[in-house]
């Protein structure tokens, strides 16, 4: 009688396809903030003369390596790793993915905004339903304001639901792959209604190739 429900855990895995983006020198690197349109609303704020109040984005990814240049004094490292590699207790990135994600987040922001690492996946970009769920309810706890999670899913779970669920009570924006296999495939954590769900575009504003497609993209 004190069981609400039993599943078994599920594998799910980072997601490739995007372009790699970092900052140097406070110059773009990648097409996209400009296509976007987030150069003009970087200006914008600097020319309110307003002082943006710190951001912070959680990367629930592979880690991310705060040492990298591109990346210098925008990470604040968490130590959280709930994968099957790695240091314990560091979210140092041992595959690189997660470094890029938090480089396209960079990339396209301003200083207030700062990314906080969540090491949910191994080397091998490889993970389960509950070393994201874990790290979601990390983050939560650590009043983050928003989660983001390239992360790809096949079947529904309710352990992932009520993870993300949390969040969303919480106040916490939450952003997701839509997925990469040219498909109108629902991936988790994606296809969760509270969840922003993003696909892909190329510099002609047409849909990635490799972008999974559907209505609520």
């Amino acid at each position: 009688s004190g069981i609400d429900y039993v599943e078994a855990d599920k594998a799910l895995y980072a997601l490739e396809g995007t372009e790699s983006s970092a900052v140097i020198d406070k110059e773009y690197i990648a097409w996209g903030p400009e296509y976007i349109g987030m150069d003009v609303l970087n200006r914008d704020i600097i020319l309110s003369g307003i002082e943006p109040v710190e951001t912070v984005v959680a990367v629930l990814d592979t880690g991310t390596d705060e040492t990298h240049p591109g990346l210098y004094g925008r990470v604040i490292p968490t130590g959280v790793n709930t994968s099957t590699s790695g240091d314990v207790n560091s979210s140092m990135d041992d595959n690189g993915h997660g470094t890029q994600v938090a480089g396209v987040v960079i990339d396209s922001t301003l200083d207030h905004v700062k990314v906080k690492p969540y090491k949910v996946l191994d080397k091998y970009g490889q993970g389960t339903v509950v070393t994201l769920a874990a790290g979601i309810i990390c983050a939560v706890n650590d009043n983050v304001d928003v989660i983001n999670m390239s992360i790809s899913l096949s079947e529904n779970s309710e352990t992932l639901r009520e993870a993300v669920l949390l969040a969303d009570r919480n106040d916490i924006v939450l952003v997701a792959a839509s997925g990469n296999d040219s498909s109108d495939t629902a991936y988790y954590p994606a296809s969760f209604e509270c969840v922003l769900k993003v696909g892909a575009s190329n510099e002609s504003g047409t849909i990635a190739n490799f972008s999974t497609r559907g209505e609520d993209v």
